[in-house]
């Protein structure tokens, strides 16, 4: 029995001085959210947690509206269009069709959105500075104020309304 824990122990050792090393990364930019066009009786907020974002959607009107995923997007600060998708998108499914989500009167749809190509990376599950780190922003490593913009598509008594804000990366100081 002694032989054993004496094995084990040693196995344990010797794994720990082959542990890879991770590199410091830079820290992550801080983000600044300003609503370029607004939409009468919709407010969305936009919170970035760590290089996510979380998106809460409120639809204060008297009438269910659509959120139209499929049809909204972020164009990064090198001006790419980046197809929005779910937070917890796999990869083997970042390309199929998203339904559009029913929002009632007075409820929210809260959830975190990426960009398409960050399901590749992760998407929740991958590193905070996945998306910082492989540019999936735009935003290549210490390029800072820059700008990306949200477009985000509703559906309101059948007609196709956008809500636009901008995202400010700025360094931290």
């Amino acid at each position: 029995m002694k032989k054993v824990i004496l094995i084990m122990c040693a196995l344990l050792l010797s794994g720990c001085t082959t542990m890879p090393i991770i590199p410091k990364l830079p820290p992550m930019p801080k983000q600044e959210f300003t609503t370029l066009t607004a939409i009468p009786g919709i407010v969305v907020d936009i919170v970035a947690v760590n290089a996510l974002w979380r998106f809460e959607i409120t639809n204060k009107t008297d009438k269910t509206i659509k959120f139209l995923l499929d049809d909204s997007s972020y164009v990064s600060t090198e001006g790419k269009v980046l197809r929005l998708v779910r937070g917890q998108t796999k990869v083997m499914h970042s390309d199929t069709i998203q339904p559009n989500f029913p929002i009632p009167p007075n409820a929210k749809f809260d959830e975190i959105l990426i960009p398409e190509s960050a399901a590749s990376y992760g998407g929740l599950l991958g590193s905070p500075y996945a998306f910082y780190g492989l540019g999936v922003y735009g935003l290549k490593v210490g390029n800072f104020d820059s700008k990306g913009k949200f477009y985000l598509v509703f559906e309101i008594d059948g007609q196709k309304k956008t809500w636009i804000s901008e995202v400010k990366f700025t360094k931290i100081e």
